[in-house]
């Protein structure tokens, strides 16, 4: 692959970050060189051809192409030093790895616990660059706590197939305090991160990194997470657990009882560590070879939840996470001054319902309570401050939103308490005892009901809650238990639509429709902070992204900001020469009426699909005919309901010039297991037939 440069300015930064590689360069004059470039002075080009150095202004340079792997001139072995030889040795024939865009030759992880509760973990990785689009792994990002941690790269660096080797110095490592104004800020956090040089298609990057952690958010807190498959090949990984004879640590494997893909089934020995004694300590070892990558499948579920792995943890019970929270969210919440107590008298002393009273205190905190996250070190990121801090600075994370509505609530008579779960990606492992979560929210009990309630979305109308956190298991401290998030049903549309046609087949269509749940929340998310001819230009955007040509004559939402107004759109547009006209007949499709599963793309699955959230919509369309037309085929509707889903449409003729479109389609369930992905692909293939199903009008 070659690279071209032809602006001086260009070439010459190119060049002093890439120091030592072979190259043509053209000059003005025509002159062509063909040579190695060398680390180069300001202004100048430096090229090495046949031991011979030369050096040009870059002012007479018209062109450099620079060749960045397979022109890279190959040493002979004798010069190559043999470590870097025995790593070089380690890349199969990646003809072996059609499908790779890199492959990990080493993945390494050494964990060492002490007897006073610090621990050490000792990574090595090399990874061989096979494609462009693993450029990705030349980037290295980390953080740690300055007042409980450190962190040392041992070594960083670059090997080119020609055994040249760049090494990352340290002055090319960047170590600073994050960002105070990000969203996410803890005031102890620093930032590492480098790039590796030269980081080119075909070659090895390797780090070793030392992360020592000398006291843990809790005491004796120790809890490793050990995950053997990637999106990459790797030809070798192992993890070691060492710790004290005198300690206790347990671990459960996830995972092994089903390998959805066969290539994965030769893990199933890594349900069970091997188990090395020495006198003073015990390691549990993890080692594997010859690991194929993940094949990734539209909407599969998250890796956490479907790969083997295992998870560690040095707790026998949850019971000090629990006593730990406890101690903390309690104080917390009884942190209430009289401004609160005031304004929860405020906002609910006129109300007569307890659900209209917990609504209020629920928009309150998400409306007047910005979510940002400051934190003074790792304790109050996890457990929050109090409800008095966060309900006068006016903002919070989080924990600290959750913290103050529970307070709230409990004003008003109302059992709520700061939760914590794992929002998006694989869910908690509850087995054991461990802090891999990174959301909280409230659990309260409204009339003898569980209710969620996440206050840091500020569009989900009470009683919704975001859709990542739905299904999902929550830590309650307060009730030293976990509880699973329910999986609300009733996130959708109802759709009423009227559809009046002319004689000439143009459409026109009105109506309006009423969304709920999650939908809602998306709808009210993407419009509110919109101006009113940018709502209108944005929904132009999309009738005519849909139709080719339409002519919006009327557009109303509800008002958007007004969390207790459920969220509706009325609307009135025009689409030109919409029907197909065959002389005297006129053929219809219902507008916009169009379903598209991508999910359904591939010919096998191995992995269930995930929906993640179930939802609906609801749909009546009343189609007028113009006059002098009468109504000559309708299409039978199609009705199609399993365990999956439920999809209940029908056509009914309801006057001379009148046809009545009713549809009811829901998803009934989160998962569809791959065994049954033959007949529900089916199924939802005839759906999308169905919809281009038409009407057929004549004239008389």
């Amino acid at each position: 692959m070659k690279f071209k440069f032809f602006v001086p300015a260009l070439i010459f930064i190119f060049i002093m970050a890439c120091p030592s590689f072979g190259a043509d360069i053209l000059l003005k004059d025509g002159t062509k060189i063909n040579g190695t470039i060398l680390e180069s002075p300001e202004g100048k080009i430096k090229i090495e051809k046949n031991g011979e150095i030369l050096i040009f202004d870059l002012s007479k340079v018209k062109q450099v192409i620079m060749s960045k792997d397979e022109n890279i001139k190959k040493k002979s072995n004798q010069n190559i030093d043999p470590s870097i030889k025995k790593i070089l040795d380690l890349v199969p024939d990646t003809k072996n790895y059609p499908n790779a865009g890199a492959i990990i030759l080493e993945d390494e992880d050494k964990y060492t616990l002490n007897n006073d509760g610090s621990y050490k973990i000792y990574s090595h990785m090399i990874v061989k660059l096979l494609e462009d689009r693993a450029l990705y792994y030349s980037k290295y990002d980390t953080y740690y706590d300055t007042e409980r941690e450190n962190f040392n790269i041992i070594l960083a660096r670059t090997i080119l197939p020609n055994g040249e080797v760049f090494n990352v110095e340290p002055s090319m490592i960047t170590e600073g305090d994050p960002y105070e104004g990000m969203q996410f800020y803890i005031a102890n956090q620093k930032q590492i991160s480098f790039s590796f040089p030269n980081a080119v298609k075909g070659a090895i990057l390797e780090y070793i990194t030392e992360h020592t952690v000398h006291k843990a958010v809790l005491n004796d807190y120790f809890a490793p997470s050990i995950y053997f498959i990637a999106d990459e090949p790797k030809l070798h990984t192992k993890t070691t657990v060492t710790f004290p004879k005198n300690k206790k640590i347990q671990y459960i494997a996830k995972n092994f009882d089903k390998f959805y893909d066969p290539a994965f089934e030769s893990l199933k020995p890594l349900e069970k560590p091997q188990i090395i004694n020495d006198k003073d300590t015990t390691s549990y070892v993890w080692e594997a070879e010859n690991i194929p990558e993940i094949i990734t499948e539209t909407m599969m579920p998250y890796y956490k939840n479907i790969v083997p792995r295992i998870q560690l943890s040095s707790y026998q019970s949850w019971d000090k996470i629990f006593d730990w929270y406890n101690e903390k969210f309690n104080a917390y919440i009884n942190d209430i001054d009289d401004d609160i107590k005031n304004k929860v008298t405020e906002l609910t002393e006129n109300l007569s319902t307890l659900d209209e009273k917990v609504a209020v205190l629920y928009h309150y905190v998400q409306q007047n309570n910005r979510y940002i996250s400051i934190k003074g070190d790792i304790v109050s990121s996890l457990a929050g401050h109090s409800a008095t801090r966060t309900f006068h600075n006016k903002y919070g994370d989080c924990v600290d939103k959750a913290i103050l509505l529970s307070a709230m609530l409990k004003l008003i008579n109302v059992p709520a308490y700061p939760v914590l779960l794992m929002a998006g990606g694989g869910d908690w492992d509850i087995e054991i005892p461990n802090f891999y979560m990174n959301h909280s929210i409230t659990y309260a009990i409204v009339n003898g009901n569980e209710v969620w309630l996440d206050s840091t979305s500020s569009s989900h109308r009470y009683p919704d809650f975001r859709a990542d956190d739905q299904d999902r298991w929550v830590m309650v401290p307060g009730l030293r238990k976990f509880i699973k998030t329910s999986l609300p049903d009733n996130a959708g549309s109802i759709q009423k639509l009227d559809m009046n046609v002319d004689e000439k087949g143009n459409v026109k269509v009105s109506g309006y429709k009423l969304y709920s749940g999650f939908i809602e929340a998306n709808t009210r998310n993407r419009y509110k902070n919109m101006k009113q001819q940018e709502v209108i230009d944005s929904y132009k955007a999309r009738l005519n992204k849909i139709f080719n040509i339409a002519i919006l004559k009327y557009l109303k939402f509800s008002d958007l900001m007004d969390l207790n107004t459920q969220v509706k759109e009325e609307f009135e547009y025009i689409i030109p020469d919409y029907s197909l006209k065959a002389g005297n007949l006129i053929f219809l499709t219902l507008p916009g009426y169009d379903y598209r599963f991508s999910e359904i793309d591939l010919k096998n699955r191995m992995y269930p699909l995930d929906y993640e959230n179930l939802d609906f919509i609801q749909r009546e369309i009343i189609i007028t005919i113009p006059v002098g037309f009468t109504i000559s085929y309708i299409p039978k509707g199609l009705n199609i309901e399993t365990a999956y889903m439920l999809f209940n449409t029908d056509f009914i003729q309801t006057g001379e010039r009148e046809i009545k479109f009713t549809e009811n389609f829901r998803t009934l369930t989160r998962y569809i297991p791959p065994q049954e992905y033959q007949n529900y692909k089916n199924d939802l293939q005839k759906i999308m037939t169905f919809c281009e199903e038409k009407m057929v009008i004549k004239r008389q």
